[in-house]
């Protein structure tokens, strides 16, 4: 009961007078924004460029350098002729 005073004490009236709010189901983005349990629905990233800002992003994406993807790229299609499974695949080739 405690929680559910605080949820309805801290939403006010954007909250729903739907019955089921509280039936303990778990609800989707979308019927959550519906029921006024959140205000907007966002992805992680959306969330922190807008806490962050533009200006501080920093992408920490690892870069291969062209021969580690000249590489690759020759042995996807060797795999491909020899009808092996590549070495992206969870599914390795593997020799008798």
């Amino acid at each position: 009961e405690q929680f559910i005073e605080d949820v309805r004490a801290g939403r006010g009236e954007r909250l729903s007078g739907d019955s089921e709010v509280f039936s303990g189901l778990v609800w989707s983005g979308e019927q959550a924004l519906a029921l006024g349990l959140v205000d907007e629905l966002a992805s992680l990233e959306q969330v922190a460029r807008a806490r962050i800002g533009e200006a501080e992003w920093e992408n920490y994406t690892p870069r291969l350098d062209p021969f580690e993807r000249l590489t690759r790229r020759f042995t996807q299609a060797a795999a491909e002729v020899l009808g092996v499974e590549s070495a992206r695949s969870p599914l390795r080739f593997q020799a008798p």
